[in-house]
Protein backbone atom coordinates (compact mmCIF):
# COMPACT_ATOMS: atom_id res chain seq x y z
CA UNK A 1 0.00 0.00 0.00
CA UNK A 2 1.30 3.20 -1.09
CA UNK A 3 1.27 6.43 1.17
CA UNK A 4 -1.22 8.19 -1.13
CA UNK A 5 -3.53 5.46 -1.17
CA UNK A 6 -2.93 4.46 3.21
CA UNK A 7 -3.76 8.48 3.63
CA UNK A 8 -7.19 8.12 1.84
CA UNK A 9 -8.10 5.05 3.74
CA UNK A 10 -6.97 5.84 7.10
CA UNK A 11 -8.98 9.56 6.66
CA UNK A 12 -12.37 7.36 5.42
CA UNK A 13 -12.00 5.63 8.31
CA UNK A 14 -11.30 8.68 10.67
CA UNK A 15 -14.36 10.19 9.60
CA UNK A 16 -17.05 7.38 10.25
CA UNK A 17 -14.85 5.85 13.51
CA UNK A 18 -17.95 5.24 16.35
CA UNK A 19 -17.01 5.01 19.41
CA UNK A 20 -17.59 1.36 20.00
CA UNK A 21 -14.89 -1.43 20.39
CA UNK A 22 -15.18 -2.56 17.33
CA UNK A 23 -14.89 0.44 15.37
CA UNK A 24 -12.33 1.82 17.56
CA UNK A 25 -9.89 -1.14 17.04
CA UNK A 26 -10.48 -1.22 13.53
CA UNK A 27 -9.26 1.72 12.87
CA UNK A 28 -6.16 1.62 15.92
CA UNK A 29 -5.07 -1.52 14.00
CA UNK A 30 -5.10 -0.23 10.54
CA UNK A 31 -2.95 2.89 11.90
CA UNK A 32 -0.24 -0.15 13.96
CA UNK A 33 0.02 -2.67 11.43
CA UNK A 34 1.00 0.77 8.85
CA UNK A 35 2.80 2.95 11.52
CA UNK A 36 5.79 3.55 8.90
CA UNK A 37 3.31 6.52 7.78
CA UNK A 38 2.66 7.44 11.05
CA UNK A 39 3.68 10.99 10.12
CA UNK A 40 1.28 11.16 7.12
CA UNK A 41 -1.63 9.37 9.80
CA UNK A 42 -0.54 12.04 12.45
CA UNK A 43 -1.66 15.00 10.08
CA UNK A 44 -4.06 13.77 8.97
CA UNK A 45 -5.89 13.12 12.06
CA UNK A 46 -5.61 17.05 12.15
CA UNK A 47 -7.43 17.45 8.45
CA UNK A 48 -9.77 15.80 9.25
CA UNK A 49 -10.43 17.12 12.43
CA UNK A 50 -11.03 20.64 10.51
CA UNK A 51 -13.46 18.71 8.08
CA UNK A 52 -15.84 16.63 10.79
CA UNK A 53 -19.40 18.24 12.93
CA UNK A 54 -18.44 17.63 16.96
CA UNK A 55 -19.51 13.99 17.08
CA UNK A 56 -16.75 12.91 14.96
CA UNK A 57 -14.62 14.88 16.76
CA UNK A 58 -15.10 13.67 19.93
CA UNK A 59 -15.22 9.90 18.69
CA UNK A 60 -11.51 10.97 17.14
CA UNK A 61 -10.04 11.66 20.66
CA UNK A 62 -11.75 8.29 21.91
CA UNK A 63 -9.60 7.19 18.97
CA UNK A 64 -6.63 8.94 20.31
CA UNK A 65 -6.80 7.26 23.69
CA UNK A 66 -7.10 3.86 22.28
CA UNK A 67 -4.17 4.26 20.34
CA UNK A 68 -2.37 5.58 22.67
CA UNK A 69 -3.40 2.55 24.86
CA UNK A 70 -2.54 0.01 21.83
CA UNK A 71 0.31 1.52 20.88
CA UNK A 72 2.08 0.88 24.35
CA UNK A 73 0.52 -2.45 25.00
CA UNK A 74 1.90 -3.57 20.82
CA UNK A 75 5.37 -2.41 21.04
CA UNK A 76 6.17 -2.75 24.92
CA UNK A 77 8.30 -6.19 24.35
CA UNK A 78 9.78 -4.60 21.61
CA UNK A 79 13.20 -3.23 23.22
CA UNK A 80 14.42 -1.32 19.90
CA UNK A 81 10.87 1.23 20.03
CA UNK A 82 10.61 1.54 23.98
CA UNK A 83 11.98 5.17 23.43
CA UNK A 84 9.84 5.88 20.42
CA UNK A 85 6.57 3.99 19.84
CA UNK A 86 4.65 5.24 17.23
CA UNK A 87 2.43 7.82 17.18
CA UNK A 88 2.89 8.57 21.13
CA UNK A 89 6.20 11.71 21.07
CA UNK A 90 3.64 13.30 18.32
CA UNK A 91 0.27 12.83 20.01
CA UNK A 92 1.64 14.26 23.38
CA UNK A 93 3.28 17.03 21.39
CA UNK A 94 0.17 17.86 19.63
CA UNK A 95 -2.42 17.09 22.69
CA UNK A 96 -3.06 20.94 22.73
CA UNK A 97 -4.05 20.83 18.85
CA UNK A 98 -6.29 18.28 19.06
CA UNK A 99 -8.09 19.79 22.49
CA UNK A 100 -8.61 23.07 20.48
CA UNK A 101 -10.11 21.70 17.80
CA UNK A 102 -12.01 19.06 19.60
CA UNK A 103 -13.69 21.43 21.67
CA UNK A 104 -13.65 24.87 19.43
CA UNK A 105 -13.62 28.08 20.94
CA UNK A 106 -17.30 28.95 20.65
CA UNK A 107 -20.73 27.74 22.38
CA UNK A 108 -20.97 25.33 20.06
CA UNK A 109 -17.28 23.80 21.33
CA UNK A 110 -18.99 23.49 24.93
CA UNK A 111 -20.65 20.23 23.45
CA UNK A 112 -17.81 18.53 23.77
CA UNK A 113 -16.40 19.96 26.98
CA UNK A 114 -16.69 17.29 29.67
CA UNK A 115 -16.22 13.95 27.88
CA UNK A 116 -13.18 15.55 26.51
CA UNK A 117 -11.59 16.09 29.78
CA UNK A 118 -12.35 12.83 31.40
CA UNK A 119 -10.85 10.99 28.01
CA UNK A 120 -7.97 13.77 28.30
CA UNK A 121 -7.50 12.38 31.98
CA UNK A 122 -7.61 8.78 30.19
CA UNK A 123 -4.35 10.09 28.09
CA UNK A 124 -2.53 11.91 30.33
CA UNK A 125 -2.44 8.45 32.56
CA UNK A 126 -1.21 6.60 29.70
CA UNK A 127 1.67 8.79 28.46
CA UNK A 128 2.82 8.42 32.15
CA UNK A 129 2.23 11.88 33.16
CA UNK A 130 2.71 13.01 37.52
CA UNK A 131 -0.78 11.31 38.90
CA UNK A 132 -1.32 14.10 41.43
CA UNK A 133 -0.41 16.62 38.65
CA UNK A 134 -3.32 15.23 36.30
CA UNK A 135 -5.54 15.06 39.98
CA UNK A 136 -4.72 18.93 40.81
CA UNK A 137 -5.71 19.70 37.12
CA UNK A 138 -8.94 17.65 37.40
CA UNK A 139 -9.49 19.75 40.51
CA UNK A 140 -8.99 22.95 38.96
CA UNK A 141 -11.25 21.96 35.41
CA UNK A 142 -14.25 21.22 38.28
CA UNK A 143 -13.78 24.18 40.48
CA UNK A 144 -15.50 28.03 40.23
CA UNK A 145 -12.85 29.21 37.52
CA UNK A 146 -14.75 33.22 38.15
CA UNK A 147 -13.32 34.90 40.94
CA UNK A 148 -16.35 36.99 42.99
CA UNK A 149 -14.65 40.80 41.22
CA UNK A 150 -15.20 39.21 37.98
CA UNK A 151 -18.86 37.89 38.56
CA UNK A 152 -19.31 41.63 39.65
CA UNK A 153 -18.09 43.30 37.04
CA UNK A 154 -20.08 40.81 34.42
CA UNK A 155 -23.48 41.75 36.70
CA UNK A 156 -22.53 45.63 36.03
CA UNK A 157 -21.95 45.11 32.11
CA UNK A 158 -24.92 42.76 31.50
CA UNK A 159 -26.84 45.81 33.62
CA UNK A 160 -25.55 48.65 31.54
CA UNK A 161 -26.01 47.14 28.25
CA UNK A 162 -29.22 45.76 28.57
CA UNK A 163 -30.99 48.77 29.93
CA UNK A 164 -29.18 50.61 26.37
CA UNK A 165 -30.71 47.46 24.18
CA UNK A 166 -26.85 46.89 22.98
CA UNK A 167 -25.70 43.25 21.93
CA UNK A 168 -24.16 42.09 25.04
CA UNK A 169 -20.53 40.60 24.51
CA UNK A 170 -18.84 41.20 27.29
CA UNK A 171 -14.86 41.73 26.90
CA UNK A 172 -13.46 40.48 30.83
CA UNK A 173 -13.13 37.19 28.88
CA UNK A 174 -12.72 35.58 25.61
CA UNK A 175 -11.58 31.63 25.10
CA UNK A 176 -8.47 30.90 23.34
CA UNK A 177 -8.41 30.73 19.26
CA UNK A 178 -7.49 28.17 17.63
CA UNK A 179 -4.21 29.43 17.29
CA UNK A 180 -2.56 27.09 20.23
CA UNK A 181 0.97 28.50 21.85
CA UNK A 182 2.85 25.66 23.72
CA UNK A 183 3.00 21.70 23.43
CA UNK A 184 2.40 18.70 25.82
CA UNK A 185 -0.23 17.50 27.93
CA UNK A 186 -0.25 20.44 30.92
CA UNK A 187 -1.33 22.88 27.56
CA UNK A 188 -4.12 20.66 26.66
CA UNK A 189 -5.67 20.85 30.22
CA UNK A 190 -5.33 24.72 30.46
CA UNK A 191 -7.10 24.63 27.09
CA UNK A 192 -9.97 22.93 28.49
CA UNK A 193 -9.81 24.55 31.58
CA UNK A 194 -9.78 27.62 29.20
CA UNK A 195 -13.18 26.56 27.95
CA UNK A 196 -14.75 25.47 31.13
CA UNK A 197 -14.24 29.32 32.61
CA UNK A 198 -16.06 30.44 29.24
CA UNK A 199 -18.72 28.23 29.63
CA UNK A 200 -19.14 29.11 33.67
CA UNK A 201 -19.10 32.85 32.45
CA UNK A 202 -22.05 32.09 29.85
CA UNK A 203 -23.37 30.27 32.27
CA UNK A 204 -23.55 33.30 34.50
CA UNK A 205 -24.14 36.04 31.93
CA UNK A 206 -27.32 33.99 30.97
CA UNK A 207 -28.11 34.01 34.32
CA UNK A 208 -28.04 37.68 35.14
CA UNK A 209 -29.70 38.97 31.78
CA UNK A 210 -32.71 36.88 32.70
CA UNK A 211 -32.79 38.75 36.29
CA UNK A 212 -32.45 41.87 34.57
CA UNK A 213 -35.05 41.62 31.86
CA UNK A 214 -37.48 40.93 34.60
CA UNK A 215 -37.30 44.82 35.43
CA UNK A 216 -37.80 45.71 32.00
CA UNK A 217 -40.97 47.08 30.21
CA UNK A 218 -42.42 43.94 27.87
CA UNK A 219 -41.92 46.57 24.45
CA UNK A 220 -38.38 47.43 25.09
CA UNK A 221 -37.48 43.46 26.51
CA UNK A 222 -39.25 42.52 22.73
CA UNK A 223 -37.09 45.00 20.70
CA UNK A 224 -33.95 43.81 22.66
CA UNK A 225 -34.59 40.79 21.78
CA UNK A 226 -34.72 41.02 18.67
CA UNK A 227 -32.10 43.16 17.85
CA UNK A 228 -29.66 40.45 20.17
CA UNK A 229 -31.14 37.79 17.33
CA UNK A 230 -29.91 39.79 14.48
CA UNK A 231 -26.75 40.39 16.18
CA UNK A 232 -26.43 36.92 16.76
CA UNK A 233 -27.31 35.23 13.52
CA UNK A 234 -24.74 37.86 11.89
CA UNK A 235 -22.20 36.75 14.55
CA UNK A 236 -22.74 32.97 13.92
CA UNK A 237 -23.24 32.47 10.68
CA UNK A 238 -19.49 31.06 10.46
CA UNK A 239 -19.88 28.85 13.33
CA UNK A 240 -23.47 27.31 12.38
CA UNK A 241 -21.75 23.92 10.38
CA UNK A 242 -21.00 23.12 13.94
CA UNK A 243 -24.62 23.45 15.48
CA UNK A 244 -26.12 19.80 16.01
CA UNK A 245 -29.41 18.76 14.00
CA UNK A 246 -32.21 16.99 15.25
CA UNK A 247 -30.12 13.41 14.07
CA UNK A 248 -26.53 14.74 15.14
CA UNK A 249 -28.10 14.75 18.88
CA UNK A 250 -29.58 11.34 18.95
CA UNK A 251 -26.35 10.47 17.41
CA UNK A 252 -24.77 12.00 20.41
CA UNK A 253 -26.79 10.46 23.12
CA UNK A 254 -26.48 7.00 21.45
CA UNK A 255 -22.36 7.85 21.44
CA UNK A 256 -22.22 8.70 24.79
CA UNK A 257 -23.97 5.49 26.05
CA UNK A 258 -21.33 3.37 24.08
CA UNK A 259 -18.86 5.70 26.02
CA UNK A 260 -20.17 5.36 29.11
CA UNK A 261 -20.23 1.54 28.57
CA UNK A 262 -16.61 1.45 27.22
CA UNK A 263 -15.42 3.40 30.57
CA UNK A 264 -16.31 0.86 32.12
CA UNK A 265 -14.68 -1.84 29.96
CA UNK A 266 -11.39 -1.40 31.86
CA UNK A 267 -12.77 -1.46 35.79
CA UNK A 268 -12.64 -5.47 36.27
CA UNK A 269 -9.14 -5.35 34.79
CA UNK A 270 -6.54 -6.75 37.69
CA UNK A 271 -2.71 -6.58 36.85
CA UNK A 272 -0.82 -9.81 37.96
CA UNK A 273 2.41 -11.01 37.03
CA UNK A 274 3.32 -13.13 34.33
CA UNK A 275 1.78 -16.51 35.73
CA UNK A 276 -1.25 -14.55 36.09
CA UNK A 277 -2.23 -16.32 39.98
CA UNK A 278 -3.16 -14.46 42.27
CA UNK A 279 -0.80 -13.56 44.69
CA UNK A 280 -0.93 -13.59 48.86
CA UNK A 281 -1.23 -9.62 48.57
CA UNK A 282 -4.24 -9.66 46.45
CA UNK A 283 -5.98 -12.74 48.88
CA UNK A 284 -5.34 -10.59 51.38
CA UNK A 285 -7.06 -7.72 50.05
CA UNK A 286 -9.97 -9.33 48.58
CA UNK A 287 -10.52 -11.17 52.43
CA UNK A 288 -10.28 -8.54 54.34
CA UNK A 289 -12.51 -6.38 52.35
CA UNK A 290 -15.51 -8.07 53.44
CA UNK A 291 -16.51 -8.75 57.37
CA UNK A 292 -16.80 -11.71 59.20
CA UNK A 293 -20.44 -13.46 58.83
CA UNK A 294 -22.83 -13.03 62.35
CA UNK A 295 -25.32 -14.56 63.55
CA UNK A 296 -27.57 -11.18 61.94
CA UNK A 297 -26.45 -12.49 58.63
CA UNK A 298 -27.56 -16.25 59.46
CA UNK A 299 -31.16 -15.27 60.70
CA UNK A 300 -31.28 -12.80 57.74
CA UNK A 301 -30.39 -15.76 55.24
CA UNK A 302 -32.77 -17.38 56.98
CA UNK A 303 -35.45 -15.25 56.56
CA UNK A 304 -34.67 -14.69 52.98
CA UNK A 305 -34.40 -18.67 52.50
CA UNK A 306 -37.99 -18.91 54.11
CA UNK A 307 -39.45 -16.05 51.48
CA UNK A 308 -38.10 -18.10 48.59
CA UNK A 309 -39.42 -21.94 50.11
CA UNK A 310 -42.77 -19.89 50.03
CA UNK A 311 -42.76 -18.74 47.15
CA UNK A 312 -42.29 -22.45 45.30
CA UNK A 313 -45.69 -23.63 43.90
CA UNK A 314 -44.80 -26.99 44.80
Amino acid sequence: MDPFEARLQFSRMLSTVQPVTQSLMKCVSFALRNHEYQDDFHSCIIEVLNTVDLNVRLNIMNFIDSLVTQSKKSFAKNPSLNKDLPYINKIEKDLPTFASKIVPANKYGLYNLKVSAEILKSISLQLGFDEQKIEELQRQFNSDLLSENLKGKIEKNVSENLSKSDHLDTEFFKPTDSEVIGEGIERAWEILIDRKRFSQLSSLTSYFIDKSEMVLHASEKKDKVNNNEENNREKDSTQMSLELSREQILARMESDRERHKKAKESLWLVERASSGKVDRAEFERLWDQYAPITDEDIEELSELNEIAIRSYNF
